[in-house]
């Protein structure tokens, strides 16, 4: 079932719920606009972030958090703050490279959006599907006629103006494919959360396979489009979800 809680992630999480892999991909504090939302200014950045890096620790064995490379320096203060707290969790930085980046006159294009992973070290991980590797294509005998795990970094195009993804009533939206690898990377299909619906990737993603996703949307009209194309189920936002 495709659940919805109408409100925000931090009183959902906030109530005691938990899952299996927890996603986040939160407002870039750049000034867009959103539905019923005001982004959220720069100087109150860093609390949000510490905000939700803590609701969703403890939530859920492995969490992914996406976040515009400016705050690369902020993201990483915040994740080493909290896993000093939390020693049972280990982090690591993906990277997601992509082609039609921010190009200017005055420095170098941004190209990339890093990806944070926070895992809980009883998790048990499982090695997404093998890729094609570079020994293989050469046709170097020293190949794993298997392919290779794939890496850590992920060449994956945005979804772009006139992309068949892309809808068009939201400022920001993650590619499908994007979602789907940190999926694969988070072992056995379970619950899912996604902290910030937006266009309701994760539900697009989720088609199909094992995972059972809820995702948080604070905008009313964004919980309406959310409906139309998923027919979701909406939570209770005035009780505590247990």
């Amino acid at each position: 079932m495709k659940t919805l809680y109408k409100g925000s992630c931090f009183d959902y999480l906030e109530s005691g719920v938990k899952f299996d892999c927890i996603i986040a991909d939160p407002p870039d504090a750049i000034g867009l606009g959103y539905e019923g939302f005001t982004d959220i200014r720069p100087e109150g950045y860093s609390n949000f972030v510490y905000r939700m890096l803590g609701c969703a620790v403890g939530k859920a064995p492995i969490l992914w958090f996406s976040v515009n490379s400016k705050h690369m320096d902020l993201m990483g203060s915040c994740v080493a703050s909290l896993l000093r707290k939390n020693p049972s969790y280990s982090s690591r930085v993906f990277i997601w490279t992509y082609t039609f980046g921010q190009h200017r006159e005055t420095d170098w294009g941004n190209m990339y959006r890093p990806i944070w992973r926070l895992r809980q070290e009883h998790f048990k991980w499982a090695p997404p599907g093998r890729v094609r590797s570079t020994r293989q294509r050469m046709g170097d005998s020293r190949a794993n006629p298997e392919g290779k795990i794939p890496g850590d970094v992920w060449a994956v195009p945005r979804v772009t103006g006139n992309s068949s993804e892309r809808r068009s009533y939201h400022p920001t939206q993650h590619p499908e494919e994007i979602y789907r690898k940190m999926l694969e990377g988070s072992g056995k299909p379970g619950r899912v959360l996604d902290m910030f619906a937006g266009t309701g990737t994760i539900y697009r993603c989720t088609e199909g396979t094992l995972w059972e996703p809820t995702a948080c949307e604070i905008s009313e009209e964004y919980c309406c489009r959310l409906q139309e194309e998923h027919c979701v189920h909406f939570l209770d936002n005035k009780v505590s979800i247990s």
